[in-house]
């Protein structure tokens, strides 16, 4: 072996190697998270917390509900109309994860007399069966 050989060899997998790094850097903090994503996140309670947050921003008690549905229906969610112009809309989306769980988001948003009178949300997460 010439003397240096090893020298180089080193040099150029380091090389590769920080080129490597640098790439997957680039190409992971452009990926864009979807809402549904964001809250999962958060964990359970504060994931649960922060969507009924955004659900008074979207609908605050007392007025139409229609925004909040159309945004939740938007993000991922199946929502269910209640029978009349008072009752419950159920809004849910299920998302699978890589351990083999099933997280479920579910917002319960009370109508009365068509307007939004309350809303309930909840975050689980259980083990796929």
């Amino acid at each position: 072996m010439q003397p240096g050989t090893m020298r180089r060899a080193i040099l150029l997998g380091l090389i590769l190697a920080m080129g490597v790094g640098v790439v997957s850097w680039l190409v992971g903090a452009n990926k864009t998270r979807s809402p549904i994503e964001e809250y999962l996140r958060q964990g359970e309670r504060a994931g649960a917390a922060a969507l009924a947050r955004d659900i008074a921003q979207w609908s605050p008690t007392g007025a139409d509900p229609g925004p909040a549905i159309q945004r939740l229906t938007a993000i991922g969610f199946s929502c269910a109309a209640p029978g009349g112009s008072s009752g419950d809309w159920m809004c849910t989306v299920r998302v699978p994860d890589r351990e083999r769980r099933l997280t479920t988001m579910q917002a319960v948003l009370r109508a009365q007399n068509g307007v939004l009178a309350g809303v309930a949300t909840s975050i689980t997460v259980r083990n796929a069966q």
